[in-house]
């Protein structure tokens, strides 16, 4: 299943690296956008819903934690990729679905995967039960 990755980073090295292992832990996932500027990924996605976002936290202008507070409705998994510590109580707090300490390792990278997928495939579940029960409801009010 193909799952759209976007990736904010403002350093290339790392973003090479993350796009690397990544192509690695996840050959099927494709990146749909890769972004230095964290003010130009926020105007993106105000408008755009990827599947999956991670995000550099240290970066020129804002970072990754108060870019995410910026963009309203999130609903996709987000993972923060960082080479700081200290801030992974407040990632979690914003609800990240997971938190790397670079550099990436591809063995820790899987796991991220991993956990993504398992919420994908739980939140889609979760949908079609719904959509059953919605359906069940409209065919008991109209025959």
């Amino acid at each position: 299943m193909s799952v759209n990755v976007i990736i904010l980073d403002d350093n290339e090295l790392d973003t090479q690296s993350l796009v690397y292992h990544l192509s690695r832990a996840e050959p099927e996932w494709v990146i749909r956008k890769i972004f230095h500027c964290p003010l130009e990924a926020i105007e993106y996605l105000r408008s755009n819903r990827p599947d999956v976002l991670f995000s550099d936290i240290e970066m020129p202008e804002i970072n990754g934690l108060d870019l995410i507070e910026k963009i309203p409705d999130i609903d996709y998994p987000i993972v923060f990729v960082t080479g700081y510590q200290e801030f992974a109580v407040r990632a979690f707090e914003l609800s990240a679905i997971d938190y790397i300490i670079k550099p990436v390792d591809v063995v820790r990278l899987k796991k991220t995967v991993d956990k993504i997928k398992l919420f994908r495939s739980h939140n889609q579940r979760v949908q079609l039960e719904t959509l059953q029960h919605i359906r069940k409801e409209l065919s008991e009010v109209d025959p």
